[in-house]
């Protein structure tokens, strides 16, 4: 299971992307990830034996490590299962404390609210989001975005790399396999960066499946 250790705001991604020969996009932002935040979901903490006192704790800590990581014109990709709620103004007043606007959501088997209602918060929303990697150095890699986990998905076999949540780090990693979790179960309640991503998925041994 690819775990990280709590670490501070990396302000300097950028310079670091461009010592390993990265080249960020000409927007310039920053795009992260994350998954199964559960805001609100005070027996998740229960459940998943999160390291929180209270709900509210939980939130704080959760969406505070969000904003210490993600800018304003940044992107946000949520994998699904945001909030606890089918109450369209909770989840409205969960996301106007995240200062992040460029917001994208995948729909997990939480998010029950109708599409039209998310589209007021998010800039895209569905079952399946795919992106282009902003470092141009790796725009050949398509990223996937689905909230369960997939053995295949679109463009698996030219290298396109997969991302998801749902499991809260319960399901095994496939160390052959251009995937991993990225709930905040798996990755100490932060969000991870698409630099990091990277990192990871450039170790990974792809098997002949995904290779042919």
């Amino acid at each position: 299971m690819f775990r990280r250790q709590r670490r501070f705001r990396f302000c300097c991604w950028r310079f670091c992307a461009a010592e390993q020969g990265l080249k960020v996009s000409k927007t310039d932002k920053l795009r992260y990830f994350t998954s199964d935040l559960h805001l609100g979901h005070k027996n998740i903490i229960k459940y998943c034996n999160r390291p929180f006192g209270s709900v509210e704790e939980m939130d704080s800590v959760i969406i505070g490590n969000i904003n210490s990581t993600v800018g304003q014109d940044d992107e946000l990709v949520i994998a699904g299962d945001v909030c606890l709620s089918n109450d369209f103004a909770v989840l409205e007043a969960y996301m106007n404390r995240i200062v992040c606007r460029n917001r994208f959501l995948v729909l997990g088997n939480h998010d029950v609210l109708p599409v039209e209602q998310y589209l007021r918060l998010f800039a895209r929303c569905g079952d399946v989001l795919r992106f282009r990697p902003l470092f141009t150095h790796v725009n050949r890699h398509e990223i996937v975005i689905f909230h369960y986990a997939m053995r295949v998905w679109p463009n698996s076999h030219k290298g396109a790399w997969h991302l998801y949540g749902h499991s809260h780090g319960n399901l095994p990693d496939e160390p052959n396999s251009l995937s991993f979790d990225i709930g905040v179960d798996c990755h100490n309640f932060f969000p991870l960066s698409e630099k990091e991503v990277y990192d990871v998925m450039k170790k990974t041994k792809t098997s002949p499946l995904l290779s042919r």
